[in-house]
């Protein structure tokens, strides 16, 4: 049916506005019109009380209710697509606080470990500088000398001073190495805390680009698979 041209069109966007219509213009004269830049959460209001039926003291007849309904069906896309959002964020707090359990774990290594230097107690396990003993002597060549296919030296006889610095320095060396493993587990908690606050501000202006300001989305069938 064709809009009734013999009721004069006011503009609204929101339900507010419609309900204070109420006060100061008659249903029988007049028909509402949704405003094609109407926000969607507006819009799925003025949906939630516009069904069927005929204009009356309580209602007034709609000039475009498939703008309502447009607007409606890209307010549900939204909310698909916030969804989605949320879940990445979910998925990145867990990654957050799997780095922060490791970095607990290596924070009571480290702690352990400056313990026990302290008390004099973290000498390196002889088998274990044994296992990392060179068989034959070693030279070493000028850069622009190229070592023989086939190299063979005497067997090496490893000094004690050798075996001694290895044994002393093998706590300091783990020591180094966790400690910088923690700055790395660190930095990586700040990187994943920076992650999560670009997907919450994301999603802030993509919610109220959408739900809070006037926007053109919706004004007709649109595509809405979201990308993310």
């Amino acid at each position: 049916m064709a809009p009734d041209r013999a009721l004069t069109i006011r503009g609204a966007s929101t339900m507010r506005r419609i309900d204070k219509l109420f006060n100061y213009i008659s249903p029988d004269t007049h028909q509402i019109r949704v405003d094609a830049y109407t926000p969607l959460l507006e819009a799925w209001e003025i949906d939630a009380h516009m069904q069927a039926g005929v204009r009356g003291p309580d209602a007034f007849k709609v000039y475009n209710p498939e703008l309502v309904r447009l607007k409606v069906e890209a307010a549900r896309a939204v909310f698909r697509a916030l969804a989605r959002m949320d879940s990445s964020k979910v998925r990145v707090c867990v990654k957050i606080d799997r780095t922060r359990r490791k970095i607990a774990e290596m924070e009571e290594r480290i702690l352990a470990l400056e313990e026990e230097i302290a008390a004099g107690g973290a000498q390196g396990d002889p088998m274990e500088v044994d296992a990392g003993a060179v068989e034959h002597e070693q030279v070493v060549y000028k850069t622009w000398v190229e070592k023989p296919e086939i190299a063979t030296g005497p067997e090496r006889q490893t000094p004690e001073e050798v075996y001694r610095q290895i044994r002393e320095s093998k706590s300091a060396s783990q020591l180094e190495y966790w400690k910088l493993n923690l700055k790395a587990l660190r930095a990586k908690e700040e990187a994943q805390l920076q992650y999560l606050y670009g997907l919450g501000a994301a999603s802030t202006d993509f919610e109220s680009a959408l739900f809070d300001e006037r926007t053109r989305v919706g004004l007709g069938p649109s595509d809405y698979t979201f990308s993310y």
